[in-house]
């Protein structure tokens, strides 16, 4: 049952990790006193996202793990 909550945090970790992300960076870009770059947007995207995700997909393991654990 462990593995299941364990697969279900991963998931939602990289979610929640990605979108979170994604939100400050579209409101860091938003920012008036940067200065307007093209490609600044898709790199955020495809470049720094997918770690985003990552560092939510570890900690929602983890998480998961450290709540469905036995008592001793």
């Amino acid at each position: 049952m462990r593995a299941i909550w364990a697969i279900i945090g991963a998931i939602a970790g990289f979610v929640v990790g990605e979108a979170g992300f994604l939100i400050l960076a579209h409101l860091a870009m938003g920012a008036p006193s940067l200065p307007e770059m093209e490609g600044s947007p898709i790199g955020n995207v495809f470049q720094l996202g997918p770690l985003a995700g990552l560092l939510g997909l570890g900690l929602g393991i983890w998480l998961a793990l450290r709540l469905t654990r036995r008592p001793p």
